[in-house]
Order: C-alpha cells, then sequence, then structure tokens
C-alpha cells in the first residue's frame, strides 16, 4: 500500500485526506476536527451511467457506525473518485467538531466539497 496523495486544510477546520494505492483499488481515508475516527465507510464501484452508456459513473454503498452522519463526507468523496479514475474506491471518514451546530455542519460540507475538488484534479495528473 503506497500513499499516492496527503492533503491538508486547517481552516475553518482541520481535515486531512489521503489516499492510498492498494492493488488495482483505491482507499481514501477523510479525517478531522477535534477527535478525528471512523464514523462511515462508503465503497464506490465504477460503472457506466445508464443514462448516458459513454459518461463514467458509480453505485455506493455506505455503513454509518450508529449515530455518525460521516456518510455526507464519505459518499461523494468515493463517488468522485470511482468515476475520476474507473477504480473501486473505499473511502473512511470520521469528522468530529464538538458541540457542533447546524452551521458546523454546514461549513465541514462546504469545506468538504472544495477539498474533493482539489483531490480529484490531484489525482487526475498523478501517474496511477
Amino acid at each position: 500500500m503506497e500513499i499516492i496523495l496527503a492533503y491538508r486544510e486547517t481552516k475553518p477546520y482541520r481535515i486531512d485526506v489521503s489516499v492510498m494505492e492498494v492493488g488495482n483499488e483505491i482507499i481514501a481515508i477523510a479525517e478531522g476536527g477535534d477527535k478525528p475516527h471512523i464514523g462511515s465507510i462508503a465503497i464506490a464501484v465504477p460503472c457506466l451511467s445508464l443514462r448516458d452508456n459513454s459518461s463514467p459513473s458509480s453505485t455506493v454503498s455506505v455503513y454509518n457506525f450508529g449515530g455518525h452522519k460521516d456518510d455526507r463526507i464519505a459518499s461523494p468523496l468515493a463517488d468522485l473518485i470511482a468515476r475520476a479514475l474507473n477504480r473501486v474506491t473505499v473511502v473512511l471518514a470520521g469528522i468530529h467538531i464538538e458541540h457542533a451546530e447546524e452551521q458546523d455542519i454546514d461549513g465541514i460540507l462546504a469545506q468538504m466539497s472544495e477539498i474533493n475538488k482539489k483531490i480529484i484534479r490531484k489525482l487526475k495528473n498523478y501517474k496511477l
């Protein structure tokens, strides 16, 4: 297993994303906040879109640990990587902010959306 990409943002929230190549598959870990953990696991399997047979798509399955909502982080990242690289992708996610309010959650999701775009750009330029 080789780490092919490590990315860190510290503002407004600390979020780290590591991407590893395991054989022909990809594992990514998105963690951060006050107490990094594994709250959700998403598995994305690339396929062709049912609407447009020439467009990449993926089927994503998610497991949430009790009380966790990190699927909102894991699922989009797994889907984006699987479609971009045409590889089975597993994402482990856990970002915990103590006493988070709705605005904190919205902020993390917005920050993660921007991070996802940066990760995909970097992965597309990486020689896999």
